[in-house]
This record gives structure tokens, C-alpha cells and sequence, in this order.
């Protein structure tokens, strides 16, 4: 399905993304004018193992050499990232994301993470000031079910909810206004509002690097590592209104079937 007379973005304001409708030009996650980085699964993913995973937006390459490359799969008749084992991830490096942010993610599980200290890390980001960004799926009493940390270091506590985790394929997405570790997120699943409560603690170090399908550092490699696919990332450096993040979830409900 292709959404018809969808908004362009035109400005933004206190945090927020103001869209108006433009007649005839079809809706995409570049739509919104805040949009930093735009990894689609079916664009601009090189090689089967990946050797990397460029960004429509700013031509950000997230990498992978050596074992570390994950394969690809298929969703929904479209091709995407596959980390089959736990044991792959692409590198991303530093950028700009300071501030008010929306981070929205389509990831399906092939194994449950197994209960206990065991948990995925699909996303995280690292600013080029070095605090992160992380998106998380845990199986474990302390921490919510999906948890976020937004422009954190050091020892921070997640906020997040707990939906049952499942096999299927989901739209994850998460605003934050940078008011407080606490009180300034909004978070959403499959375009359904859920409410932030707190979760565990993140501790992310100097050594720590951005990547997806699992977390990784410089010193020890990779840890929670993601066994599942991941279809897409999209990360805007503005809080999007509820009905811009309903077109989103429309767009990729069309295209992956979340």
C-alpha cells in the first residue's frame, strides 16, 4: 500500500516536528526535516555476510569485518540484516545526536532472549561527545521487557515496559524531550502507546562503541548479542507528534508487515 497525499516536514519547535500536506508526494522516513540517519534494511546493505550498511540520509556506514558480519534475511518478501547468532554486529560511528531525539526501530526476534542475565542489544548509538543512546530487549526480573537509555554515561537507569517478547516483527519507537532521565520519554509498540516506568541499570563506558545487533567495545567485542533481524532504523533529532510516527508505523506496516 502507498500512502497518498502524506505530510513534508517544514520546521521544528521546541523539540517538536511540524509537518504540513504536500499533495501527491508519497510519505517516507526522510519525510519529517529532522531526520539524521535513515537505515532501511532493503537499501544499501553490501554483501552476504554484510560488510556494511550506509544510511540514506547522511551516508553513515554501520560495519562489520571478519566473524563479526551478520548475514541477511528475508520480512515480508524484503531483504534485511540478519544477526543469526549472537555473535554479529555492525560498527557505527560517532555522530551528532545531542538533544531532543526519536528513535524508531523495526526488529523481530528468531530466539527469545532466555531468562536471567541474558539480553539483546539491537541499537545503540554513541554521540560524538560520547554518551549513548541504547534499545534493549531483556528477559530479566530488574529490567522491563524493553528498555531505552537517551544521551546517557556512566551508570544511568533505563526507562521501559514490558510486553510479552514474542517471534513476530515489531515497530519500537521511542521520543525523548532531553528534560530528564526520567521523565522525558514517550515510547510506543506497533504504533500502540505504552507507558514509560523505570528499569534497570546502564552502565556504558569510554571503551563502548555504537553499533547494531549487539553491543560492542573496544575492548571486549561484542556482548548481548541480537539473534533476530533488523529491518530498520530511523533517528530524528526532534520529538515527531504522535500522528507523523502513526505515518511512519502506516509506511512500515505497508512495507514489512510489522
Amino acid at each position: 500500500m502507498q500512502l497518498t497525499a502524506p505530510p513534508t516536514a517544514i520546521g521544528q519547535g521546541v523539540g517538536l516536528s511540524f509537518v504540513r500536506r504536500r499533495s501527491g508526494a508519497p510519505f517516507t522516513p526522510l519525510s519529517p526535516s529532522s531526520a539524521l540517519a535513515i537505515w532501511e534494511g532493503d537499501k544499501n546493505v553490501v554483501g552476504s555476510p554484510v560488510t556494511s550498511w550506509t544510511d540514506t540520509k547522511a551516508g553513515i556506514s554501520a560495519t562489520a569485518s571478519g566473524s563479526l558480519r551478520p548475514t541477511t534475511g528475508t520480512v515480508n518478501g524484503k531483504s534485511c540484516p540478519l544477526f543469526s547468532t549472537g555473535l554479529t554486529a555492525l560498527t557505527i560511528p560517532t555522530f551528532a545526536l545531542l538533544g531532543a531525539k526519536t528513535i524508531v526501530v523495526g526488529a523481530q526476534m528468531t530466539v527469545v532472549p532466555s531468562a536471567g542475565a541474558v539480553f539483546y542489544s539491537p541499537l545503540t548509538l554513541k554521540d560524538t561527545g560520547g554518551s549513548f543512546c541504547e534499545f534493549t530487549l531483556f528477559n530479566n526480573a530488574g529490567y522491563k521487557n524493553v528498555t531505552y537509555i537517551a544521551d546517557a554515561s556512566g551508570a544511568t537507569n533505563g526507562r521501559g515496559y514490558n510486553p510479552t517478547l514474542d517471534l513476530l516483527s515489531h515497530d519500537y519507537s521511542m521520543t525523548w524531550d532531553a528534560s530528564s532521565q526520567t521523565t522525558g520519554f514517550a515510547m510506543s509498540l506497533d504504533n500502540a502507546v505504552q507507558t514509560p516506568i523505570a528499569s534497570g541499570a546502564f552502565n556504558r563506558t569510554a571503551a563502548d562503541l555504537g553499533a547494531i545487533g549487539g553491543r560492542l567495545t573496544s575492548v571486549l567485542g561484542i556482548t548481548q548479542g541480537l539473534m533476530g533481524y533488523v529491518m530498520y532504523i530511523y533517528v530524528y533529532g526532534s520529538v515527531l507528534s504522535a500522528p507523523v510516527l502513526a505515518q511512519i508505523n502506516s509506511y512500515n506496516v505497508a512495507k514489512w508487515g510489522v
